[in-house]
């Protein structure tokens, strides 16, 4: 019996698999939809988080089982087993290897979310051929405009489009500023519960201080152990002069630290500096120091 546990898996460790990855015999599951939902379990791991992502399997069965799937005769098995090779190729920095999966996705499934997404990055920040770049990103806003005008309740449509417009920011900054305030409106609507949407939502509040508030307050009850939502929060109060509820924000949340409290003093020990508070902040600095954890705080 094979007992499964979690194993950290670099970029540099990727890397180094390369090659005994590819020779490693193909020993499929069960069946393709095992196998399906298995490389899926993964996808979603892999594009939330492709330099810290976890698995409780070795990466050579993971690269094994999607190596199947590209193989299938179902083009949505098929698609996703490109579309996760690309990723795998993509995060070890083999770039050419990566385009070719993604594009052999993209004749399986011409609306393929992720493949547009990976294509415009490497050409527009690996290749530097930002005219490839801006045609793949304009193919997919059609696409996706298409798809959620067509699906208006579809929740994941409406995410990914306000991803590819963030994409089209720099080149059209108002108008792409304007549809995403719409889209993040809708998501929180739709999506009450999710703490990302209020926190992305944030963003379109910049120069509204008691809507931002009340985005950052709810992404941060939502999920208070989650250091994203607390130190926006924090932040929020620190740039507003607000001590008093960034500091309860900070005790609040320092229970959740305990296990890998750097982080925790890192931030407690800036927003102490950035609100006047140079001695205290000396202190924590020196507290964290003794502890054996190395902080900068004079931001």
């Amino acid at each position: 019996m094979v007992f499964m546990k979690k194993v950290f898996l670099s970029l540099s460790l990727l890397s180094g698999l390369a090659g005994a990855l590819m020779a490693q015999e193909v020993m499929p599951l069960s069946t393709q939809q095992d196998t399906l939902a298995f490389v899926n379990r993964y996808l979603a791991g892999l594009y939330q988080s492709p330099e810290h992502f976890y698995y409780d399997t070795s990466v050579i069965n993971f690269r094994r089982e999607a190596l199947l799937l590209a193989r299938s005769d179902d083009r949505q098995m098929a698609g996703n087993g490109e579309v996760t090779l690309g990723l795998l190729d993509l995060y070890a920095h083999r770039e050419s290897q990566a385009m070719g999966h993604f594009k052999a996705a993209l004749v399986l499934d011409s609306a393929c979310f992720l493949c547009y997404h990976k294509l415009h990055w490497i050409y527009w920040y690996g290749r530097n051929d930002y005219g490839e770049a801006n045609r793949y990103l304009k193919r997919s806003i059609a696409i996706f405009e298409q798809k959620a005008a067509a699906e208006p309740g579809n929740a994941d449509l409406w995410a990914q489009l306000y991803e590819l417009y963030q994409l089209k920011e720099g080149t059209r900054p108002k108008v792409m500023e304007q549809r995403m305030t719409a889209i993040s409106d809708k998501l929180v609507g739709m999506m009450p519960d999710n703490p990302h949407y209020w926190w992305q939502n944030s963003f379109h509040h910049k120069n509204d201080p008691r809507k931002e508030e009340q985005d950052l307050v709810r992404a941060y009850e939502l999920q208070p152990s989650e250091a994203v939502y607390w130190n926006a929060l924090a932040n929020f109060y620190c740039n507003h002069k607000q001590e008093a509820k960034m500091r309860k924000v900070l005790e609040d949340v320092r229970r959740y630290e305990e296990s890998s409290p750097q982080y925790w003093y890192q931030q407690k020990a800036v927003y102490l500096y950035r609100c006047g508070k140079k001695e205290e902040a000396a202190k924590v600095y020196k507290e964290a120091r003794a502890k054996g954890f190395d902080i900068v705080y004079k931001h």
